[in-house]
């Protein structure tokens, strides 16, 4: 009936400018969310000693644009994701070796290190500190034992692909391997990039890591940025994700604290000619299961809230799915 047709149309159109302001008005909500309620597992901060180096790399030239204190003021980071908590990324393990006096090497590495601790001094309530370590340097291990001992970070970021981690190779095992006994005895979550620069990764690696690296007998919280991949979701990148699965599912993963951060698996302005559909990566979320995936933004390449858009919009996941994803703190009882 008309009068039926026209209260329809009314409510719908009322529902439309409800969502509409909670978008536009409130931008401390996306899609029903309330930022203050979210927890970003993957920001990135850089010093102005870093960001120059970075520079001087063609890819760093191309991507590193507009206002630097967009990469490097806390206070302008936090304004753009505004959200409960950051895990913060002091990104050490970043520098183009090639671009700096090997005698400053660790200079520069420790420089990064004490930012990030009077940054997290500051903002206690905000930040989980994680710091960026390259595993292969032979200051490695000291480094690592001054962030927790001196320094009391949450935890390491670990990058397999910038630092040219190979599996393959005995000597990079046995780093490996000499820290994640101490992150394992002190119960040090890891961030990891896992997928590294061969293009042959998978399977075997997985293999690697959870039979030559990690000890069964000794629990990890590990976090697999990129959901495992290196920054889109290939046929590879499943490859690899079905492969830490089935050792999470054996008796020798099942030990361990194991999660999925979703940084980087969708872009809106990059693309992969291999990388596999939206649904697709749908359906691999509801395989790893929700309780294991955690949200990440991978700023500055996107901030909080854009990221939380794209990742609902595109992926089709509901607003429960949402906030168990957003909002789940795995660091709140440590």
């Amino acid at each position: 009936m008309p009068h039926i047709r026209y209260l329809n149309q009314r409510r719908n159109n009322l529902l439309h400018h409800l969502l509409c302001l909670a978008l536009f008005c409130c931008p401390s909500m996306v899609f029903g969310q309330n930022l203050k309620q979210v927890i970003d597992y993957h920001v990135h901060i850089f010093s102005d000693a870093l960001l120059n180096n970075l520079k001087q790399e063609k890819y760093g030239a191309n991507f590193i644009t507009g206002d630097p204190n967009q990469y490097t003021d806390i206070e302008q980071i936090i304004s753009q994701n505004p959200v409960k908590k950051l895990v913060l990324i002091s990104t050490a393990y970043g520098f183009r070796l090639n671009r700096i006096d090997p005698d400053q090497e660790i200079r520069l590495v420790l420089a990064e290190h004490n930012r990030l601790s009077t940054i997290a001094d500051k903002h206690p309530d905000q930040i989980y500190p994680f710091y960026g370590i390259h595993p292969l340097r032979p200051y490695a291990l000291e480094a690592i034992k001054r962030c927790h001992q001196i320094l009391h970070f949450t935890g390491i970021k670990l990058h397999f692909n910038a630092s040219q981690v190979d599996f393959r190779k005995a000597e990079h095992i046995d780093r490996l391997k000499q820290i994640f006994a101490y992150t394992g005895e002190h119960q040090i979550p890891t961030l990891i990039h896992f997928s590294n620069h061969r293009s042959d990764f998978g399977e075997k690696e997985v293999m690697q890591f959870f039979h030559d690296v990690l000890d069964p007998a000794v629990q990890q919280t590990i976090i697999f940025a990129h959901m495992g991949g290196g920054g889109w979701i290939t046929e590879r990148s499943i490859i690899t994700i079905e492969s830490i699965l089935s050792q999470i599912e054996s008796s020798i993963g099942n030990a361990h604290e194991i999660y999925f951060e979703l940084s980087g698996i969708i872009h809106e302005k990059w693309g992969h000619k291999s990388e596999v559909s939206d649904y697709q990566k749908n359906i691999l979320i509801k395989r790893i299961g929700m309780d294991k995936i955690l949200f990440g933004s991978d700023y500055p390449v996107a901030n909080s809230a854009s990221y939380l858009k794209s990742l609902q919009h595109r992926l089709k996941l509901t607003a429960k799915e949402m906030k168990q994803i957003s909002q789940r703190d795995i660091f709140s009882k440590r």
